[in-house]
């Protein structure tokens, strides 16, 4: 069976969800094993950073913000680790920048 976590639920509000493994994919079409050129390819407005838990230059954060004005408190966030996605998730950015999944 394949695992979503579901985190961050306040006020019966959902405000993050991770994908770690499987074959679920986003709207565009990535997900777990994406490599990184395919994600900057479906999403060139993304913000790279490094991994906080890799060595330099062995994984990153890639960002992307949605453009519309209506959902700019919501985030996407892939991990990568050489050269591909290692995990997702996306909801309130808040809750998509805790490293641990907790708020």
């Amino acid at each position: 069976m394949t695992e979503v976590q579901v985190r961050n639920v306040l006020k019966q509000k959902l405000e993050r969800v991770d994908v770690s493994e499987g074959s679920w994919l986003t709207e565009a079409g990535a997900g777990i094993v994406t490599s990184e050129a395919e994600i900057r390819r479906l999403y060139p407005q993304l913000r790279v950073e490094p991994h906080p838990y890799l060595d330099e230059g062995q994984g990153y954060y890639l960002r992307v913000t949605p453009a519309a004005p209506k959902l700019k408190d919501y985030e996407l966030l892939f991990e990568t680790a050489q050269g591909s996605v290692t995990s997702f998730r996306a909801g309130l950015s808040r809750a998509v920048s805790s490293i641990e999944g907790c708020a």
